[in-house]
C-alpha cells in the first residue's frame, strides 16, 4: 500500500509542476525551433507592386509565397506590415485571420496595403531624386503550430519601384 501511495505523491508531484511551468505564448525567433532542429515554415516576398488606384490612394499589394513542411495545415492568425520609405512609415496593418497554409504544400497569400495620396507628397524629395521609390517592407506572419504555441516568421525586402517615364 505504501509504494501506492509513494507512486500517487511522485505522480501528481510531477504533475503539479508540468502545469505551474510557464508556457511561452509566442516566440520572436524562430532560431529557437531551428536550433532545436524543428522544422519551420518558409516565407519569401516577392516585391512590392501598384495594385490599382482609387479617388483617394493607391493600393500595394505583395505577394508571399510560403511553404508548409508539416503533414498538417498551419493557421495563421494574423499577419502584420509596415512599409516605409524615405524613413517614414507609409502604410502599416494587420490582417486578421488570412488563412491557413495548406499541409505539405505552398500557400501564396497576398497582402494589400493602402497608401493615401498624402503621403505620396512626403516621397516626392525621394522621387525626383532617381524617378523611383526605394522601400522597406516588413512583414511579420505570425504562425500557431501545435504544442509550440505561437510564433512570429519576420521578412524583411528591401527595393525600389522604378516608375514609368515619358522620353
Amino acid at each position: 500500500m505504501s509504494q501506492y501511495l509513494i507512486f500517487f505523491l511522485l505522480f501528481s508531484l510531477t504533475f503539479s509542476f508540468s502545469l505551474s511551468r510557464p508556457v511561452p505564448t509566442q516566440l520572436d525567433q524562430p532560431e529557437v525551433l531551428t536550433s532545436a532542429k524543428i522544422p519551420i515554415p518558409e516565407a519569401k516576398l516577392t516585391g512590392l507592386s501598384i495594385k490599382y488606384f482609387t479617388n483617394d490612394s493607391i493600393v500595394f499589394a505583395t505577394n508571399i509565397s510560403l511553404h508548409n513542411p508539416f503533414n498538417f495545415k498551419i493557421l495563421i492568425p494574423t499577419v502584420t506590415y509596415a512599409l516605409k520609405s524615405a524613413t517614414e512609415t507609409i502604410a502599416s496593418g494587420t490582417i486578421p485571420d488570412p488563412g491557413s497554409l495548406t499541409a505539405n504544400g505552398d500557400t501564396k497569400l497576398e497582402v494589400p496595403m493602402k497608401v493615401p495620396y498624402s503621403f505620396l507628397i512626403d516621397l516626392l524629395k525621394d522621387i525626383a531624386k532617381d524617378w523611383d521609390i526605394d522601400y522597406v517592407l516588413k512583414v511579420g506572419l505570425i504562425i500557431d503550430l501545435p504544442v509550440v504555441g505561437k510564433f512570429t516568421i519576420p521578412i524583411t525586402i528591401k527595393d525600389s519601384i522604378k516608375l514609368p517615364h515619358l522620353n
